[in-house]
């Protein structure tokens, strides 16, 4: 009898199979949200991040031009923080957080001077450091609970002193030791003496050397570093590859040719050795016009052009700009 019973009232597994593909189903819920809206909001970040550094390098632009404003311009210190909405709205955020001025010590420790429409904080400041965020909607907000995603990031960018670029060319700025009167005694650029030296040979089989002997033709095979002895490398009559770096001017093409155009060039104070043992002791940068001579690539003249002094590319450091003077060359760079 208890057998007929059991064959006609089976035990319910349907229902516990039930129960089974439902927590299956809602486990497969939760990991398909962690997925698809952790991956969402990693995806949020990064972009955050881009849209930081970029508007973190956009108001030390503007911070730039309104310390050092170019000849027969007003200083907007409300350009700085406007810049930084902007460029940061382009790149996809919904929030600038904060925009906040700062300098450095010595040391590089940095202090907050205050928020970017303050000019008093700008005059001193060397670099804005933003706070952006942006907001997506999640795919499973109503499953979970969160229908949307937040994401903060911060950037800061500085102004430097340009200390290492690679050229082409090196010229010789000390006319004590027959170049060029493109120096002070103190190393910096003079940009009155430099634009009156008018057109100068940079590059042929006779230019002046600074001491690095006669074989010197001046070209520049190795990157270049302010105030420290760096070798030259190779002479001969073939030019080197280069990558623009000028800001505001016609730029020379990356590799060239070299002709009619604007690069940044290192100013040699002192050279010594002699053909491929030649080094240089280079102490200023500076923007100058070049032009191809008759016989093209085997021989280049230039003059100095004082309307860049921002670059784009390069290695800096230095960061305190206290006694900045015309002819330094800045770089806008984030900070590491």
């Amino acid at each position: 009898m208890s057998r007929l019973r059991a064959r006609l009232h089976p035990r319910d597994d349907d229902g516990a199979v039930l129960v089974l593909l439902a927590l299956s189903l809602a486990a497969l819920m939760i990991i398909a949200a962690i997925a698809i809206d952790g991956g969402q909001g990693y995806a949020e970040r990064r972009q955050m991040q881009n849209a930081a550094d970029a508007a973190a390098m956009a108001g030390t632009r503007a911070l730039d031009r309104y310390r050092f404003p170019p000849s027969g311009t007003t200083p907007d210190v409300t350009t700085i923080s406007s810049e930084v909405n902007r460029v940061a709205t382009d790149n996809g955020a919904t929030t600038v957080v904060s925009c906040r001025l700062i300098n450095f010590d010595q040391v590089g420790t940095s202090s907050d001077l205050g928020p970017c429409t303050s000019a008093t904080a700008a005059n001193q400041a060397e670099g804005v450091r933003v706070n952006v965020s942006g907001t997506v909607n999640t795919f499973f907000g109503g499953f979970t609970g969160r229908p949307t995603i937040t994401a903060t990031t911060n950037a800061t960018a500085t102004i430097q002193e340009l200390l290492s670029v690679t050229s082409p060319f090196i010229i010789c700025g000390n006319p004590a030791l027959g170049g060029y009167n493109l120096l002070n005694a103190n190393g910096t650029l003079n940009p009155t003496n430099a634009t009156n030296a008018g057109e100068m040979t940079i590059h042929g089989s006779q230019v002046p050397d600074c001491g690095a002997g006669s074989q010197f033709k001046g070209l520049l095979n190795n990157p270049i570093t302010l105030n420290t002895w760096t070798d030259i490398g190779t002479q001969g009559n073939r030019v080197g590859q280069y990558t623009d770096v000028t800001s505001g001017v016609t730029p020379c093409p990356d590799g060239g040719p070299y002709d009619n155009c604007d690069m940044l060039l290192p100013i040699m104070q002192q050279g010594n050795g002699s053909g491929s043992n030649a080094t240089a002791f280079v102490t200023a940068f500076a923007v100058f016009h070049v032009t191809a001579g008759s016989n093209g690539t085997s021989e280049h003249t230039a003059h100095y052009v004082g309307t860049s002094t921002i670059v784009t590319g390069g290695q800096g450091g230095g960061i305190d700009l206290g006694g900045a003077n015309s002819g330094l060359i800045r770089l806008i760079k984030l900070a590491e």
